[in-house]
């Protein structure tokens, strides 16, 4: 039963592409959103991410499109922001997710995120999907 609910999955939400993520404590991916539906699986280690509804995109600060940037925040260091240069940002509202061996969070397509390892190494796999869950 497991195998088949496994297969339709796949079949409805075809996997588009795998990363691996090896880092040691104090790691930061700054904030950016995905094109594509993300499941992030940590194997070791502990990461905090903080997520953030696609509508508030003018409070995080894109960087332009075609930038070499594209589709990351011009705010990198989310615990002291600079709010004078970046005003709006006080309005931002995240949502708050440790993970730690075994975890896996989904993360929806264009939700901003910005990802942390906290104090020791490590490791985790993404896969992503262009489909709609």
């Amino acid at each position: 039963m497991i195998a088949q609910s496994s297969n339709m999955f796949q079949q409805k939400y075809p996997i588009t592409g795998y990363m691996l993520w090896i880092g040691r404590g104090g790691s930061v991916t700054p904030a950016h959103y995905d094109q594509q539906h993300v499941f992030l699986c940590q194997v070791h280690g502990y990461k905090r991410i903080l997520l953030f509804d696609p509508a508030q995109y003018s409070s995080l600060y894109a960087f332009p499109c075609h930038h070499a940037h594209d589709r990351q925040s011009q705010l990198i260091d989310f615990s002291e922001p600079n709010l004078a240069k970046f005003p709006e940002f006080k309005n931002a509202k995240a949502k708050e997710a440790i993970i730690g061996p075994g975890d896996v969070i989904f993360i929806p397509a264009y939700w901003w995120h910005h990802v942390s390892s906290l104090p020791s190494s490590s490791f985790s796999s993404s896969s992503s999907s262009l489909s709609s869950p």
